[in-house]
């Protein structure tokens, strides 16, 4: 398609510029080792239901630890020992070995000078920001908008539009690139952002959530939104 006039690109964090799917496994498996290495006994097959539950689970919005305690019958919530034990080493996972997308920077440079470049992420306040060091982007960002910091999330528009003013450009001339149908392409719509699709698998279908543009990497940004040379 052919996108209006635009001056603000923002990028969703977790799976559009570092891939923290990846670390899923390791994040699981670190889970349930320190729960075991701090006594809670269970039956193979009810390690195996939790496992399935967390990868069952929605990943943006409700996460995967969740589940995977609570089908073992444990109150995330509890701090009992096991549990924080579980949550230190499945956050801790997360962080050994996460990184950008290898056309994330590149992508980032060439964007740099044509559009305002901005980060609108959901999660707590000190993982999305040690997230964002371990990218190496934060040097081409003219904002960075986490949820955790402002009480809003996405799909609330609210959050969007606080994006848009932190950065003083409006939602009309702004895009919005992420994975998620619900949290980036639905929220961004509602702001009144373009929303671009950074589209999972090729075989992922939008449903309702139409987005204005699709992409499957961040490098297929360029011919979209990049001047065209005369």
């Amino acid at each position: 398609m052919v996108l209006p006039p635009l001056r603000l690109i923002s990028f969703d964090l977790d799976d559009t510029i570092v891939d923290s799917e990846a670390r899923t496994p390791a994040r699981l498996k670190a889970l349930g080792e320190a729960l075991r290495g701090a006594g809670v006994r269970r039956e193979p097959a009810e390690w195996d239901a939790a496992l399935a539950a967390a990868l069952a689970a929605e990943p943006v919005l409700g996460g995967r630890f969740v589940p995977f305690l609570a089908t073992l019958g444990l109150d995330p919530e509890s701090g009992d020992t096991p549990v924080r034990a579980a949550r230190e080493a499945y956050d801790a996972a997360l962080y050994e070995g996460l990184g950008a997308f290898p056309d994330a920077f590149d992508v980032l440079i060439q964007l740099k000078p044509h559009y305002r470049i901005a980060v609108t992420t959901n999660g707590p306040a000190a993982m999305q920001r040690r997230k964002l060091a371990l990218s190496g982007i934060e040097g081409l960002l003219d904002a960075a908008v986490v949820s955790g910091e402002v009480g809003v999330w996405k799909p609330d528009p609210a959050i969007f539009q606080h994006m848009c003013g932190a950065v003083g450009v409006p939602a009309s001339e702004a895009a919005h690139v992420g994975d998620s149908l619900l949290s980036d392409i639905a929220g961004a719509r509602a702001a009144g952002l373009v929303a671009i699709w950074r589209r999972p698998s090729p075989d992922a279908l939008p449903g309702s959530d139409t987005p204005d543009a699709v992409i499957d990497c961040l490098s297929d940004l360029l011919p979209m939104l990049l001047p065209r040379s005369r």
